[in-house]
């Protein structure tokens, strides 16, 4: 595990216990952690990028890391996002971390769309996908319960829609 220390943000004993059958990680696995570490929240495609392979391989990586428990998954296949897992944040010592990177993000995603709405006046549901980094799932969802809140307000049907502020926007 050469180049890997604490002060990457993730506790070697952690790490060593967690790998399979005792055994140390591989190198990819050890850059995903560290992306995770880093960026909080990753794709596939963005991890591909951090270890320079293929998504397929990338998505093996994160999900290895998903079952041996140092990442956690969030969402569907499609659009699927992966944290650090709470039992690493805790043995760092950070367990408000991981909560409140979990428990912001849909307060913030909101509000993400409410300052995109104030600043140009109207968002799309392709606008909130890349804005948020969520699935489309997720996305509509979020719109949904925002027009539901009167935060929004839905104009047009189909690919032509869009939400503008709404009473209490």
């Amino acid at each position: 595990m050469s180049g890997f220390s604490v002060q990457d943000g993730l506790a070697r004993p952690e790490i060593e216990e967690e790998g399979k059958g005792g055994s140390p990680l591989p190198i990819d696995s050890l850059i995903a952690l560290a992306a995770l570490r880093r960026l909080k929240r990753l794709t596939t495609d963005e991890l591909a990028v951090h270890i320079q392979r293929e998504p397929a391989q990338a998505k093996r990586n994160l999900e290895a890391l998903v079952e041996v428990g140092l990442a956690h998954a969030h969402g569907a296949t499609r659009g699927r996002t992966y944290t650090l897992a709470p039992g690493v944040y805790q043995a760092e010592g950070g367990k408000a971390a991981y909560i409140r990177q979990l428990g912001f993000s849909s307060l913030q995603h909101e509000q993400l769309v409410l300052n995109y709405v104030r600043e140009h006046g109207s968002i799309r549901l392709a606008d909130v996908l890349e804005l948020c980094r969520i699935s489309e799932g997720q996305a509509k969802d979020l719109l949904k319960r925002m027009k539901n809140g009167d935060l929004l307000l839905l104009e047009g049907v189909g690919r032509t829609s869009a939400y503008r502020l709404g009473p209490k926007g």
